[in-house]
């Protein structure tokens, strides 16, 4: 009779540490589940986030410049247009009349020369801040998911190590008093 109950008892703390165990591997198996399904998710956000940033910027970017290359060329074409016109103004008047054409042709292809570099100037800052900001929301989008995670991982190892130590602490508690009831046991069939 002893023998059997400490089997018995033996048996269901085994039961119960293995119940207690499977409980915390599944608990833990779900977290971190969960940890790692958030934090592909944030990261798939951030990616989006950034890719959509960039695009604006490579689109804003490509709009300016072609704005620059359109507005120099009509200037290039007003500027020449102008001095053909001047140009055909009079054989007599010609050394004149070219000379000037020559100078407002230089001075309007110079407008359009800077206004074009001035365009394209701003089009690259503007995109180039708007790269930096995407960058810098990619990079912060990334750290807030792998501090996420991280806290999430540690949150459950440390229910998985809590839940094993519960199972071994209720597994010894189990285990000695069985083993006292055993020998409560022994020592009554002895005296008897």
């Amino acid at each position: 009779t002893g023998v059997s109950n400490f089997i018995a008892t033996l048996s269901t703390g085994v039961s119960n540490f293995i119940a207690t165990l499977s409980t915390g591997v599944s608990n833990f198996i779900a977290t971190l589940s969960t940890g790692v399904s958030n934090f592909i998710a944030t990261l798939s956000t951030g990616v989006s986030n950034f890719i959509a940033t960039l695009s604006t910027g490579v689109s804003n970017f490509i709009a300016t410049l072609s704005t620059g290359v359109s507005n120099f060329i009509a200037t290039l074409s007003t500027g020449v247009s102008n001095f053909i016109a001047t140009l055909s103004t009079g054989v007599s008047n010609f050394i004149a009349t070219l000379s000037t054409g020559v100078s407002n042709f230089i001075a309007t292809l110079s407008t359009g020369v800077s206004n074009f570099i001035a365009t394209l100037s701003t089009g690259v800052s503007n995109f180039i801040a708007t790269l930096s900001t995407g960058v810098s929301n990619f990079i912060a989008t990334l750290s807030t998911g792998v501090s996420n995670f991280i806290a999430t991982l540690s949150t459950g190892v440390s229910n998985f190590i809590a839940t094993l130590s519960t199972g071994v602490s209720n597994f010894i508690a189990t285990l000695s008093t069985g083993v006292s009831n055993f020998i409560a046991t022994l020592s009554t069939g002895v005296s008897n």
